[in-house]
């Protein structure tokens, strides 16, 4: 006969049941859902509670049936194979909703029935109640049932209140160093993102860690307070020093000797045992019938030892390299931990010991002392090398002083986290044979000494932070200290195709014989700009003559086009890469340039005088942005403006109000449109106004002075005498003045003129009446 171990026919079952149950799931559903159920609680209202939810086999579109309920979010705006569910509803009753990926290729439906309800029942889970002094952390962890004992399918979201207690489950400051709480992230121990979330936070998840620090008994008491209840659940647990159970000699059926009492003796009533001398002895069980002795009742060897060496252990640092300074991170905390050996470097039980230890500098904060201070917690703040001093005390019977038999010391280098940038790189991932680019990251942070790593060697290849381009994925490459391989920094690199191309926002219009530089951008799934596509080549091409294409560097950028103005239209810019396309318009113009007659003015009040213009941007389609012609006033109350022309006005007929002077500004462009992408090209030309009444008026001959008989001077001071030959005309002129400067609107002012003799007639221009001939008749 044979026999046959239970667990291997266990094994070679579910082994058999998972193949057939694989072989019909994937003969009769192409497309799998990762949860059929969920049981998700209520949010407090300061949290939320989500959930990942996945879908194998194609790309699917997610919705809720219910989604003041349940609300669900694609992992794109597109098709995905995983959404985030959010409970939306706060506390009610129990209420259910349907979270449906339909497959988009197929139209096929799968479907995830989402029960919300109030935890209201706690259950405390480990895998072990008893600790030892040096264990490594426990993992603690929360479940929680509804009103009908159904299980919820995750809390990790939820707050929930951890506290160390005595063994009657009362509040005690001792109990804290004997069992403590730690973070994940202090001791680099995996857990899901949002329980390191919320340990970020000051708070602590469904999730916890305890690490023993001294012997005794505690309790463990977690707690979830809602706004209206509260739930709560305890578990003891026991910390010793040796493995096994500690035995319970109150009831003198079984007490524990020691062989060599000059050695070490066990203390009355006890498990206790006291050191007398050095020496090694055997301690063991007996009954109280002496039926049981050293050689029949269990025992355990006692090494009475006299201490040799006290060294300083700090987590996440190498024991064996003390003579090395031990890096640590700013602003995290670390737990350091006094070790006692003897000559052959074997530890000695410290509990009833006392240390103390101190740093040399205020930069390092030392926390959470136990009472023998062997235990600490030391949080950096500041970076440098501050050195930890211990001291293994020993008390002396006459001056009851504690005196130092052992001292130690320790450097710790403070550093700043390791930064990698870029932080993401998005490369593009472009036809077969391509070159791509190689990207170099850069760290800051840490000793300034690195090792560089790649997660997927198949899709980047990194060496010395130069990052070459292997095949389509996404990949993350980290730096790793040397001198701490603890301390890390973290960047991604995606090798994708790009899904869209445009060009890039920017001036559109440029003065004629100018040349404008258009960028192209190439963008994800995502809408994310890719930074490393020079190895792209897309196609260039041009709608009209009216520019032309001219070589240019681009500078690192992805791809460009220039193009020079040479004669004053619009084109359209097309950009073909693969299957993939963009356009622009550019357009070209004369520059803006005010009248040479016009751009130092002086009128007379309520005059009206036209200013003209030529050139400036030229209009851009209604879609692109609005065009804009106008004068800007320095003082506006004194001008009245009105644009002279149909359509688009080439002057402004400027009419003065009241006396002044002032600058007039004239501005002729395109606004910008931050929906199509194109930005604001205006410009604009300057000019003198002033509107002043005359300060006086002059009269000059209006012919060149030939039958003059003296002052040959055309232009004379008002009351001059003009000598004139008889029966001979004499055109003359009056010029008005404001100070030295003749007035602009000269031909639109109003003159009157008269003579003193009778034998002189005056003619005044019907046009012009600054304008006149004298005729003398004798």
């Amino acid at each position: 006969m044979l026999a046959l171990d239970p667990k291997c026919v266990r094994n070679t079952f579910l082994s058999v049941f998972l193949l057939l149950s694989f072989t019909v799931c994937s003969a009769l559903h192409e497309y799998r859902l990762s949860d059929p159920r969920l049981l998700l609680p209520y949010p407090l209202q300061s949290t939320t509670v989500q959930y990942n939810i996945s879908a194998a086999g194609g790309c699917f579109v997610w919705h809720s049936t219910r989604p003041h309920v349940i609300s669900v979010r694609g992992s794109t705006d597109k098709c995905s194979s995983w959404a985030t569910i959010e409970v939306v509803a706060r506390k009610g009753p129990r209420m259910s909703a349907d979270i449906v990926a339909r497959e988009i290729a197929s139209d096929q439906r799968l479907y995830c029935e989402v029960t919300v309800a109030q935890p209201h029942a706690l259950l405390l889970e480990t895998t072990d109640h008893v600790m030892y002094i040096g264990d490594p952390p426990l993992r603690l962890t929360i479940s929680a049932q509804d009103a009908e004992e159904n299980t919820f399918t995750s809390l990790s979201y939820l707050p929930f209140s951890w506290k160390i207690l005595d063994p009657a489950c009362k509040p005690s400051t001792d109990a804290a160093t004997t069992l403590r709480l730690s973070t994940f992230e202090e001791v680099n121990y995996h857990t899901r993102p949002e329980i390191v979330q919320l340990e970020s936070n000051g708070l602590h998840g469904s999730e916890v860690l305890v690490q023993p620090s001294r012997s005794g008994r505690v309790c463990v008491l977690v707690s979830y307070q809602n706004e209206a209840w509260k739930l709560g659940q305890t578990a003891p647990f026991l910390v010793t020093s040796q493995h096994g159970q500690p035995l319970d000699f109150k009831s003198n059926k079984y007490r524990l000797v020691s062989q060599h009492p000059k050695i070490a003796i066990v203390l009355p009533d006890s498990s206790n045992v006291q050191a007398k001398k050095l020496g090694s002895t055997k301690v063991y069980i007996t009954d109280k019938d002496n039926l049981m002795d050293e050689s029949t009742g269990s025992s355990a060897l006692i090494n009475v030892v006299e201490p040799a060496k006290l060294w300083i252990s700090i987590s996440t640092c190498i024991d064996d390299m003390v003579e090395i300074p031990c890096i640590i991170l700013l602003g995290k905390t670390y737990t350091v931990t006094l070790v006692l050996t003897d000559h052959a470097n074997n530890r000695i039980r410290v509990d009833e010991l006392q240390f103390s230890m101190k740093a040399s500098s205020a930069a390092v904060d030392i926390t959470d002392s136990t009472l023998n201070g062997s235990y600490h917690r030391i949080y950096a703040h500041q970076t440098q090398t501050v050195q930890l001093k211990a001291k293994y005390l020993s008390k002396a019977s006459a001056t009851d002083v504690k005196i130092p038999m052992l001292t130690t010391q320790r450097n710790v280098r403070v550093v700043e986290p390791i930064v990698v940038r870029p932080g993401l790189a998005i490369i593009p991932w472009g036809e077969a044979g391509c070159q791509h680019p190689s990207i170099n990251f850069k760290a800051v942070g840490g000793t300034g000494k690195y090792l560089w790593s790649s997660d997927s060697s198949d899709i980047v290849y990194i060496s010395e932070g130069k990052v070459t381009p292997v095949g389509f994925g996404i990949a993350t490459v980290t730096a790793f200290d040397r001198l701490q391989p603890e301390i890390k920094g973290v960047a991604s690199v995606s090798l994708v195709a790009p899904v869209a191309m445009r060009f890039k926002e920017g001036p559109r219009d440029v003065t004629l014989n100018a040349a404008i530089m258009l960028d192209l951008e190439f963008l994800d799934a995502e809408g994310a700009i890719f930074q490393h596509c020079s190895h792209l080549e897309p196609s260039f091409s041009l709608s009209g003559n009216s520019f032309i294409q001219q070589s240019a560097r681009c500078n690192g950028k992805c791809a460009c086009i220039l193009v020079k103005a040479v004669h004053a239209d619009r084109v359209t810019v097309t950009a073909t890469w693969n299957n993939l396309t963009a356009t622009t318009d550019v357009s070209s113009h004369v520059h803006l340039s005010i009248h040479s007659l016009d751009r130092d003015v002086l009128v007379t009040p309520l005059a009206a005088y036209t200013i003209r213009f030529t050139g400036g941007p030229r209009p851009h389609p209604a879609s692109v942005g609005q065009h804009i012609r106008t004068m800007i006033a320095e003082k506006r109350d004194a001008i009245t403006v009105s644009p002279v022309g149909e359509g688009d006005p080439t002057a402004f007929a400027v009419l003065c109000l009241q006396v002044h002077c002032q600058q007039l500004k004239i501005r002729v462009g395109n606004e910008g449109n931050q929906a199509t992408f194109s930005t604001p090209v205006v410009e604009e030309a300057t000019m003198s106004y002033c509107c002043q009444h005359p300060t006086h008026i002059v009269a000059r001959l209006d012919i060149e002075v030939k039958s003059v008989l003296e002052n040959s001077l055309c232009l004379v001071q008002q009351g001059a005498v003009f000598p004139v030959r008889v029966q001979e005309d004499l055109p003359v002129a009056a010029i008005a003045y404001y100070n030295t400067r003749s007035f602009t609107n000269a031909t639109t002012l109003k003159f009157s003129w008269t003579t003193s003799r009778s034998d002189t007639t005056l003619s005044q221009s019907r046009t012009d009446s600054s304008h006149a001939v004298v005729s003398l008749s004798g």
